[in-house]
């Protein structure tokens, strides 16, 4: 007995020091790991991890940054959404500090009533926002190097999709010495347009610049170059040349000068800019082109034709306010964007309201790179056909069987378009110390990139604007156009690092499946539409023979075989049109099929497998027992 109980003592002495011993590693473990952020991102887009850009930025840091969030977590009544983004903003700073080698550093502040972090929050310039309770809450940052400070007022959950680009790029803002300079030369109010007391104003002219200017400014230096300008300034890094519409020869020259200099550039022409409201009301064209350059180059983008593509159609409003599926529309998915190129490698939707096309001639001897490209069900169509409707441009429609690029980047040693000299608007002008240009003596490549659209980014197409649950307004993307517009402009300058931050891929996801199902029965549906048209235009030339067979006397009178043709098309029309119903059926059938599909694996598949593992387990957990 005294035997037993001494087993006994030793073993709950065994086991006492086994949990002592385990609770030591534990609280070991605790300490050596608490600044540590161990995390599994098992996003495919790496949404929650920092992004190759923001540790090439933070890891090159010359100076120090330090970062103060103020934040007031001892609220108690703080929303739920709230405090979940605060912990993801925290969570995220920790990682920028802890991957930077110590050039970042991350301050907490509570600025708690009447306390001093309150009046710092204040000095900084922080915004206090009122809860329904009346209470204030702060959630906002400075960061500071040297003697420069970036403030983020207040950071709004609504922008967590693109929170670690606006860290990056405030830190950004502050290690970078000098910004480079972007010329933006437009026929539109892009810089916007102050209004003159007396003076009416522009049509579709605006007080503020569009969006994509004012994300610009926020790393570059960006000027207006003047349409009618006979030199471009030196001091630009990249210009920018946005609808150039019956551009001077005087401007086209200064334009060629900077490109053949070694200089890169982003041209947007359109065949159809609805942007531009002047043609509208009678006043001009609505198309741009920069022909002469272009045929230098070597490369054509027709300012009378629109891109049609039906493998990415857009559904739309047309003008009698009928909702459609556009195929000049053109929603562009991953599928045909490159993603090999940096610009647009994660991107995963952009729309083109009527785009042009951009070919190669050729004479082309430079580096083509589509970046962004049709379906092969895709071609070409006149541009005012293209503004009569989906139905109008279906009719019509021959598929050209290869894709088409509406946006490409060319690199290379660029000819000039003006082999013998400045044309004589520019030797009247300036005299003729300005001498023949020749064909870029200095051989200096330039890169320039092509997009044959303007309204792609125009603010409705590429921005939705909302408010927030605080009261203020804010823009969120509603596809990709800015980001690649965006991406292309940090290329040509220079600024890689920010590209793979601002192209990390979206949480949502289209249902790509029932998007395949339903362009192949409009493909379907467009082929027996287009046949009963071909009937129906046969018919009519049958009626109009026995029509002009009758004598004078009989016009007004109804033949047999008229009445026997009519008929036939009726019965013809009837057959088509139910053929035209079992198409519409089958898609909804296929649809409804996948979604039951769908559900069957959510809702019963996916549990039922989980409870046969959990059964399967405790069988051999038993049976391990039962041999034990």
């Amino acid at each position: 007995m005294t035997q037993a109980k001494e087993r006994n003592l030793g073993k709950n002495l065994v086991s006492g020091t086994g949990l002592l011993v385990l609770v030591i590693i534990i609280i070991l473990l605790n300490v050596l790991f608490a600044k540590a952020s161990w995390r599994w991102d098992a996003t495919e887009e790496k949404a929650y991890s920092l992004s190759e850009g923001t540790l090439e930025v933070i890891t090159g840091l010359k100076h120090p940054v330090t970062i103060k969030l103020f934040y007031t977590a001892s609220q108690t009544k703080l929303p739920v959404y709230l405090k979940t983004y605060a912990t993801r903003v925290e969570e995220l700073l920790d990682e920028y500090q802890l991957k930077s080698n110590g050039m970042v550093r991350f301050d907490l502040c509570d600025p708690k009533p009447d306390s001093k972090e309150e009046e710092w929050a204040d000095i900084y310039g922080m915004e206090a926002k009122s809860l329904q309770t009346g209470e204030k809450v702060y959630f906002g940052l400075i960061a500071y190097s040297r003697d420069k400070e970036e403030i983020i007022p207040f950071l709004d959950y609504s922008r967590d999709q693109v929170l670690e680009y606006d860290l990056t790029q405030t830190i950004t803002q502050l290690t970078t010495e000098e910004k480079k300079t972007i010329g933006v030369l437009s026929t539109l109010p892009v810089m916007g347009q102050s209004q003159v007391p007396g003076m009416p104003q522009m049509p579709g002219a605006q007080d503020k610049p569009w969006f994509f200017v004012t994300e610009l400014k926020k790393n570059f230096n960006v000027v207006e170059v003047s349409p009618l300008a006979t030199a471009i300034d030196g001091g630009i890094d990249l210009l920018m040349v946005l609808h150039p519409k019956m551009l001077r020869p005087e401007t086209l020259y200064s334009i060629d000068r900077f490109i053949t200099k070694g200089n890169n550039a982003i041209f947007l022409v359109d065949p159809v800019c609805t942007a531009d409201q002047s043609s509208s009301r009678g006043k001009g064209i609505n198309y741009s082109s920069m022909e002469p350059l272009f045929k230098a180059w070597g490369i054509s983008v027709d300012p009378q034709k629109v891109a049609v593509d039906l493998g990415q159609q857009t559904q739309v409003r047309n003008r009698f306010n009928v909702v459609e599926h556009d195929p000049s529309w053109i929603t562009v998915r991953e599928a045909y964007l490159n993603r090999e190129d940096p610009v647009t490698s994660n991107l995963e939707e952009m729309l083109f309201p009527m785009a042009g096309a951009i070919r190669t001639l050729d004479d082309f001897a430079m580096e083509f790179t589509p970046l962004v490209v049709t379906s092969p069900d895709s071609g070409l169509i006149n541009s005012f056909d293209a503004t009569l409707g989906a139905r109008t441009i279906k009719q019509d429609f021959e598929s050209g069987g290869k894709s088409m690029a509406l946006a490409a980047r060319i690199r290379g040693v660029f000819p000039t378009a003006f082999p013998d000299g400045p044309p004589e608007e520019v030797k009247n002008l300036v005299g003729e110390e300005n001498l023949p240009l020749g064909d870029n003596p200095l051989n200096k490549k330039s890169t320039v990139l092509v997009i044959a659209d303007v309204d792609f980014i125009v603010d409705d197409i590429c921005m939705m604007a909302m408010r927030t649950p605080f009261g203020f307004a804010m823009s969120m993307p509603r596809n990709d156009n800015m980001v690649m517009f965006i991406n292309g402009t940090e290329m040509l300058t220079g600024s890689n690092a920010l590209i793979s931050i601002r192209s990390r891929g979206k949480t949502e996801r289209p249902f790509t499946k029932v998007l395949d199902l339903k362009s192949k029965a409009q493909s379907r549906w467009l082929a027996k539409e287009k046949e009963l048209m071909e009937r129906a235009e046969t018919a009519q030339k049958k009626l109009t023979e026995l029509e002009n067979q009758k004598d004078a006397d009989q016009r007004f009178i109804m033949s047999p075989e008229q009445r026997e043709a009519i008929d036939n098309f009726k019965e013809e029309q009837r057959e088509v049109e139910q053929e035209l119903k079992e198409v519409r059926k089958n898609l909804r059938s296929d649809i409804v099929s996948l979604g039951w599909f769908l559900k069957f694996v959510n809702v019963l598949l996916m549990p039922l497998l989980v409870a046969l593992v959990g059964i399967g387990f405790a069988i051999y957990r038993h049976k391990r027992m039962k041999k034990a």
